[in-house]
């Protein structure tokens, strides 16, 4: 009798967990959510993160845009990839093609160097928000995120 007892008190135990781990899964899944799946739209908002790098003054090189670039873009894209998710393929590819840089696989080292440096330097931090405000502000602008 008491090994059927343990035995229904851990069964029970498993199934509040196994609804706690279905609650935090759809609150996490809805935080992790892409707000844009359309990957043609990578050139266009390559151009307007370059417009408000230009118009904000952002520091750096090229290499160091194209890590705020790789943020953005994850940002929009593949939340989850920016805190350890994988980057799918094609998004690898579209991002590498709008870069210029030829091995997509360089995507994966820019977005871990892009989380690195937004977590450290406040001042790449600061750049990587302006962006995604003000491609955002435009995405909404033209009706392509709400």
């Amino acid at each position: 009798m008491n090994v059927l007892y343990k035995y229904t008190k851990a069964i029970d135990g498993l199934k509040e967990a196994n609804r706690n781990v279905a609650e935090a899964h759809l609150q996490f899944s809805a935080v992790f959510r892409a707000r844009l799946e359309d990957l043609s739209l990578i050139e266009k908002i390559h151009g307007w993160y370059i417009e408000t790098a230009r118009e904000h003054a952002f520091s750096g090189d090229g290499t160091t845009n194209n890590k705020q670039f790789v943020f953005l873009i994850l940002n929009l894209y593949s939340p989850a990839s920016l805190v350890g998710g994988g980057i799918n393929k094609n998004l690898r590819r579209a991002i590498a093609s709008a870069l210029g840089i030829k091995a997509n696989t360089a995507i994966y080292k820019m977005r871990s160097c892009a989380v690195n440096w937004y977590d450290i330097y406040p001042k790449f931090r600061g750049e990587c928000n302006t962006a995604i405000s003000e491609v955002d502000r435009t995405l909404i602008a033209k009706g392509l995120l709400s």
